[in-house]
């Protein structure tokens, strides 16, 4: 289910040669250089994180329809409407997939973006750089429009954007990069804004599901005295309560999402950011993910 679209490893090791880049920056443009690297390990992340969302989806799915065709069967009733549900349901997660394979390619723009946009800050072959950067901006923007559609469970994703200023773009010593920013910046942080509002988004779902027929199932169980309870009704009460023994990597994801917006805006106005709560953000989520991956593998 978890399915990278880079190669997987820690992002310091898979980025030495970004960071090596980073530390020749001309002044002004040491910042934006380390944050591009960031950058590139969010967008890694961000993928793995919509294949959780996903599997999660299914799972409350799939335990809300045994629940309520336990309760079907016990009544002596027809599973005719349990059927028609169950279509339903599939028919809106597969809208739901198709909505995170948008954010997916969306992330994996992003994440090509700011490796040219660490090329550009490096100041090495800035021109060539500028045009790379300058194309996969224009990339990245093109999402925009299809993903201000994305609804889910009825929240629109449009409705989650918080309204960002245009960005004052400060000086840089290298002029081709201060062309890129000016040109493409405001591009860049409406990109990042949208993936933390898909990530708003999943949380607000996710934190407030619909937990009717667990508890009806569950007050019933208990009530019904001639029968003795289900063995696993104490870890399906612990369930209806959305206890997690690990982090949530959505929430994680968009405290990332939250830190790099934050990051770009002061950085591109002449600001030092703060990186390294930026760099801990986006190493959270790694490891979340990564045990996340391990336990799926494991079972």
């Amino acid at each position: 289910m978890f399915r990278a679209i880079a190669a997987p490893g820690r992002i310091a090791a898979a980025l030495f040669a970004m960071l090596a880049l980073a530390a020749c920056a001309g002044p002004g443009n040491e910042e934006l250089a380390s944050f591009s690297t960031s950058g590139v390990g969010f967008a890694q992340q961000a993928p793995k994180v919509y294949d959780y969302a996903f599997a999660q989806a299914v799972k409350r799915d799939s335990d809300s329809l045994l629940l309520n065709r336990k309760r079907l069967r016990d009544a002596g009733a027809s599973g005719e409407l349990l059927v028609s549900t169950y279509r339903a349901n599939n028919a809106a997660l597969k809208q739901r997939l198709d909505s995170f394979a948008v954010m997916k390619r969306h992330a994996a723009d992003l994440q090509a973006y700011f490796v040219a946009l660490n090329a550009l800050a490096g100041g090495a072959e800035a021109e060539a750089a500028g045009k790379a950067a300058d194309d996969l901006a224009n990339g990245v923007a093109g999402f925009a429009p299809k993903i201000k559609e994305i609804a889910i469970k009825g929240v629109a994703v449009v409705g989650l954007i918080e309204p960002v200023a245009k960005l004052a773009v400060a000086g840089f010593t290298n002029a081709r990069l201060q062309k890129h920013l000016e040109a493409h910046g405001d591009a860049i942080l409406e990109a990042i804004v949208l993936q933390k509002a898909m990530f708003k988004l999943l949380l607000e779902i996710e934190s407030d599901p619909a937990q009717i027929s667990f508890d009806i199932a569950l007050r019933e169980e208990l009530a019904n005295l001639k029968k003795d309870l289900p063995a696993d009704w104490g870890q399906r009460r612990l369930r209806s309560f959305n206890f997690q023994l690990a982090p949530n990597p959505i929430s994680l994801a968009l405290t990332a999402a939250g830190e790099l917006e934050a990051n770009f805006k002061s950085i591109v106005e002449g600001g030092q950011g703060t990186l390294a709560r930026l760099e801990r953000a986006v190493v959270q989520v790694e490891a979340v993910v990564d045990i996340l991956e391990t336990e799926f593998k494991g079972s």
